[in-house]
């Protein structure tokens, strides 16, 4: 969030800075005066607060997460089940062969600079430099608004301690001394004239209490041309709402103070802000020789007013460059203002230009908040569904402009997915597939694809039950639990209330829960089931997306054991493929779940402490290693690690294996199901997804 949050706040206040460059390059120009610079850097300001207001709104889905990215277009808007209802069970018993899964590992690392660099990136996405960062942030950003909340406070004061004018001088004060324009006349009406403390005339405007202009004791000597310049300046400023937006300015420079940017902004605007006030003055008709005698007279001896005690407050005398703005007040050729219509034109520009930089990313998957629903949502929680019931995704191959140069281009990877798939789906017997290739560390989609018989593979990927790959989740919360790796396990066979039996397709006999995830032994991981709160396991799933998965689990309800094992064998219940294989990135993060988005930049959650996460993903890596494991047909993958499952359906078997392998660009998780027709056959994750993951990995990861 914290990145996504910095980098919109930026590219609004770039954009507010170039506007604002730009009217400088041509400040020649007799259009282009201070009244107008000061305008479009006030239209910035606002803006860039506008900006970053929504982005800190969660993170609540108000707006996109990266500010880096493209159009809201190339978003990845996988979609809910049309019209809510059931999904019909298409599962026979709670017999499986064997199960899912991926485990994960640190990323690999890249020798040179490139490879300091992507473990820099790494640890500057790991969520406790991110805490730090956040900490630092709140504290600098409380400082100063501390510091502004003091000056307030102190320019309240000055009101308050300031004396009302006798009324033989209240008179030499009517509206029309120094009122130039009518509209100065109205604002003499609402504006009191106090006399202060100070040595200089002050607008003293804060933001809780009365506004005044506060004269010097000595404006009694003043002669009464200075005394009206004097005021036609500090009601210029007030007509013009010079405090509300000095005030906006140093509050955004207060909150953004890591960036130059907002420093230089805001000087820049109390700077124009004086600039401006004088050109509306000599453009009301005020003298311009002794509107410049007025500030020069101003500006001498004590007469200037520390600037820090007036955070809202305007003194003729103070302001920069007081040389080139008497220049300018003099100057032969004074600047015109823009016509309403070029001005509207300009400040509608600027702002825009604001929101689409500080706005240009594509709207992350956000997480379903409906009941039972485990699947990724699109663009501010909109949701479209295809024709046929199945989840839509758009095509995450469109290249992003501005995006990190990859090892091999998406529109190559979903070419490669699309040969691939095409190719499973002509195999005999085979009714479907379906791909998933995600980055692990930043949740980026590769590719997300199905393919039905007969049928081009398209970005819609049905909901499907997972089989065993659920069983490391079971494993995961059993250990957050304190269960014990080393306790051993009875094998046999096991019986359900309902009375279905559950075993294994061979007898493990007594085994440790890494033989259990080694083997996709159903018996055990029931067992462990068995022990285990339920409260825990769906708060697991539940953090992991996996919102059907999580129902039988529900705290508050009547635990129905039969319902529970076979939910946990992946029989009951169906998940979405990108949701699952999402889900597998958990272990490869140490403990954090990372949104899958196509941008790469999802948020970020500590779903499983990093001692937990290390133990799955030995457990994931042992069924590769391990010579009774199911996924050993994917050693030929040195770094693979990952999870089998085979459910039965009413026409056949499916096939599954999530797992993952280290590359160079760092560890990719792919999720692989492959259905085929009849339950006849070697037709088993093991066999036949496992096979299918090594030459999807080959094909598609450098």
């Amino acid at each position: 969030m914290i990145y996504d949050v910095m980098g919109r706040a930026s590219l609004a206040l770039a954009a507010a800075a170039i506007a604002y460059a730009a009217l400088v390059a041509f400040q020649r120009s007799p259009r282009v005066g201070a009244r107008v610079r000061h305008r479009v850097l006030s239209v910035g300001t606002a803006t860039t607060l506008l900006v970053l207001a929504l982005s800190v709104l969660p993170h609540w889905g108000v707006l996109p997460s990266n500010p880096f990215a493209s159009s809201t277009a190339d978003a990845v808007g996988v979609t809910r089940a049309t019209g809510g209802g059931a999904i019909p069970e298409s599962l026979t018993d709670a017999a499986s062969a064997d199960s899912d899964a991926l485990s994960s590992g640190a990323v690999a690392a890249r020798p040179g600079l490139s490879g300091f660099v992507q473990r820099a990136m790494t640890i500057a996405k790991s969520s406790g430099l991110q805490a730090a960062l956040l900490a630092l942030w709140v504290l600098g950003a409380a400082a100063l608004l501390v510091r502004l909340i003091a000056g307030e406070r102190r320019l309240a004061a000055l009101v308050q301690s300031s004396k009302p004018l006798p009324d033989a001088q209240r008179a030499r004060l009517s509206p029309s001394i120094g009122a130039h324009s009518a509209n100065d006349e109205a604002t003499a009406r609402d504006v009191d004239v106090r006399i202060g403390v100070t040595h200089t005339a002050i607008l003293a405007a804060p933001l809780l209490g009365p506004t005044a202009i506060l004269l010097p004791p000595a404006f009694l000597d003043w002669p009464q041309t200075r005394l009206g310049l004097v005021l036609a300046h500090e009601r210029a400023h007030l007509r013009r709402a010079d405090p509300t937006w000095l005030r906006l300015s140093l509050a955004l420079r207060a909150l953004l103070f890591w960036n130059p940017l907002a420093w230089y902004l805001a000087a820049r605007l109390r700077r124009e802000a004086e600039l401006a006030t004088d050109e509306t003055v000599v453009a009301d008709g005020a003298n311009a020789s002794d509107y410049a005698e007025m500030l020069l007279r101003a500006a001498v001896g004590d007469e200037r007013v520390d600037a820090s005690m007036t955070t809202a407050g305007f003194a003729a005398s103070t302001g920069p460059d007081l040389v080139g703005r008497v220049t300018a007040i003099l100057d032969a050729a004074p600047a015109r203002d823009l016509s309403v219509r070029w001005q509207r034109a300009l400040f509608g520009a600027t702002a825009l230009g604001a929101l689409l930089l500080g706005c240009a990313a594509p709207a992350d998957n956000r997480r379903a908040e409906q009941d039972g629903s485990d699947i990724p949502q699109g663009p501010a929680g909109v949701t479209a569904t295809a024709a046929n019931g199945s989840e839509a995704l758009p095509d995450s191959s469109t290249e992003k402009p501005g995006a990190p140069q990859r090892a091999m281009h998406e529109r190559e990877i979903r070419a490669r997915a699309t040969r691939l798939l095409t190719g499973w789906t002509e195999r005999p017997g085979v009714r479907s597939a379906r791909l998933v290739v995600l980055d692990a560390t930043s949740g980026r989609i590769l590719t997300a694809l199905q393919s039905t018989l007969g049928e081009a593979p398209v970005d819609q990927l049905d909901l499907v039950p997972p089989g065993s790959t659920l069983k490391p989740f079971v494993a995961a919360a059993a250990l957050e639990e304190g269960f014990d790796r080393r306790d051993i396990l009875p094998g046999g066979t096991l019986e359900l209330p309902d009375g279905v039996e559950i075993r294994d397709y061979t007898d493990h006999g007594p085994i440790d829960l890494d033989a259990v995830i080694a083997r996709s032994s159903n018996v055990g991981i029931a067992r462990v089931l068995q022990s285990l709160p339920a409260r825990r396991l769906h708060r697991l799933l539940s953090d992991l997306q996996l919102r059907r998965a999580a129902n039988p689990f529900q705290p508050g309800s009547q635990r129905d054991e039969s319902a529970m094992v076979r939910a946990t064998l992946g029989q009951s219940v169906r998940v979405h493929p990108l949701t699952l294989a999402a889900a597998y990135g958990v272990f490869v993060n140490g403990g954090e779940w990372v949104e899958p988005t196509a941008s790469g930049n999802g948020a970020r959650t500590r779903v499983l402490t990093v001692e937990t996460a290390h133990a799955l993903r030995d457990m994931l890596r042992g069924a590769v290693t391990r010579s009774d494991g199911t996924a050993r047909r994917a050693r030929v993958l040195e770094t693979a690690a990952g999870k089998t499952g085979t459910v039965k359906t009413d026409t056949g078997r499916r096939a599954v294996f999530v797992g993952w392998v280290e590359s160079a660009p760092g560890p990719v998780i792919a999720y692989v199901d492959i259905e085929v027709e009849g339950h006849s056959g070697d037709v088993y994750g093991g066999s036949t997804a496992v096979p299918a993951f090594v030459e999807a990995v080959e094909a598609l990861v450098p």
